[in-house]
């Protein structure tokens, strides 16, 4: 956390956990399929899951179902967001070769939170799409990843998670 003079901490009652990132490491103005994760500060957006919602949570959660897809397909309207397969009239709008269909990720979108990374309305196709803070006991695509014990733990991210409105920066 930052402190009055804008110099960050390690939050101490969070504890120490391992994380993962990109299988390639980290780089400033990613490129898509690099296997790397985004370097920076970017906000934390709504949380997701194919598991039930935690208690107490604060931040909007999502469902996943057999229907959720997230667009990749660079040339859609629909790039970097969660669309809903269960309407034809919008599944015309992207190349179904270039989506994940969430429900697919049963274990890694068990819990997840979007990572605000080129999202809409500032997209740049080839920054790439679907990163995520999500559970994951090994190096991701680009995603960041964490233990599912760590992404719900009584004093892990789940407690930041808890507590952050929408929005908020990580």
């Amino acid at each position: 956390e930052r402190d009055e003079t804008g110099q960050w901490h390690p939050v101490e009652q969070l504890g120490r956990m391992a994380g993962y990132t990109g299988s390639k490491g980290i780089q400033h103005n990613r490129q898509r399929n690099t296997r790397r994760s985004p370097a920076g500060l970017w906000g934390l957006g709504s949380a997701f899951g194919v598991a039930e919602m935690p208690e107490n949570l604060k931040v909007a959660w999502r469902d996943v179902t057999s229907q959720s897809d997230w667009v990749c397909d660079a040339e859609s309207v629909y790039f970097n967001t969660w669309q809903e397969r269960d309407d034809p009239s919008l599944t015309e709008s992207w190349n179904w070769n270039d989506v994940e269909h969430l429900e697919d990720y049963d274990v890694t979108y068990r819990y997840s939170v979007v990572i605000q990374y080129n999202t809409p309305p500032y997209v740049i196709p080839d920054r790439g799409c679907a990163i995520f803070l999500h559970c994951s006991d090994h190096p991701t695509s680009g995603c960041i990843g964490l233990l599912e014990e760590d992404m719900l733990g009584p004093t892990a991210v789940r407690e930041c998670i808890q507590h952050l409105p929408n929005g908020t920066y990580s």
